[in-house]
C-alpha cells in the first residue's frame, strides 16, 4: 500500500483512472488525484503522455478527484516530473505550489460512479466498461498548451 497519493497529469491525450468506486476521466487540462490506499488502474486513449507525481499532503481529498489544471499548476507539474535536476528546497517549494493550486481550485467532476443498485454486482477492477469519449478528446485532441487559431 502506498504511503503517498498519485497525481496524474495527461499533458497530451486522455487518461482514465478506475477504482471500485468508479472511473475518473482527465484530458490535458485536468489532473486525476488518487489518494493512498485506493487500488486502481489507468487507461490511456490514443497518443497520451502522462506525468506522475507522488504527493503526501493531508489537505488533499480522501477520495479520487479530478482537478482543473491552471497554467501555473501545469508548469509546476512539468518541472517536477521533467528530467531536470532540482535542489531539494526548490522541489519542496514547487510541491507546495502544486498543493496550493489543487486545494484552491475547483474540482472538475469527470466521474462515472460504479452502479449502486442491488441488482448490479460490482465489477472487479479492470472489468469496468470504458466510456466512449467525446470526439474532441480522440485522435490527438486534448493536447495542453496554447490553442491554435485564436
Amino acid at each position: 500500500m502506498r504511503s503517498s497519493g498519485q497525481l496524474l497529469y495527461p499533458s497530451v491525450g486522455v487518461l482514465t483512472t478506475t477504482t471500485v468506486r468508479g472511473t475518473w476521466v482527465a484530458a490535458a487540462n485536468r489532473a486525476v488525484w488518487t489518494p493512498p490506499g485506493f487500488e486502481h488502474h489507468h487507461r490511456a486513449y490514443g497518443e497520451t503522455e502522462v506525468r506522475v507525481l507522488a504527493v503526501s499532503d493531508p489537505s488533499l481529498p480522501a477520495q479520487p478527484t479530478v482537478f482543473a489544471v491552471s497554467p501555473l499548476l501545469r508548469e509546476a507539474l512539468l518541472v517536477l516530473t521533467g528530467e531536470r535536476s532540482l535542489r531539494p528546497e526548490r522541489r519542496d517549494r514547487l510541491r507546495a505550489v502544486v498543493v496550493d493550486e489543487l486545494v484552491s481550485g475547483p474540482d472538475e467532476a469527470m466521474y462515472l460512479p460504479e452502479p449502486a443498485d442491488d441488482r448490479c454486482e460490482p465489477s472487479p477492477i479492470g472489468c469496468t466498461p470504458i466510456p466512449r469519449l467525446p470526439r474532441r478528446w480522440r485522435n490527438g485532441a486534448g493536447r495542453s498548451g496554447p490553442a491554435k487559431g485564436r
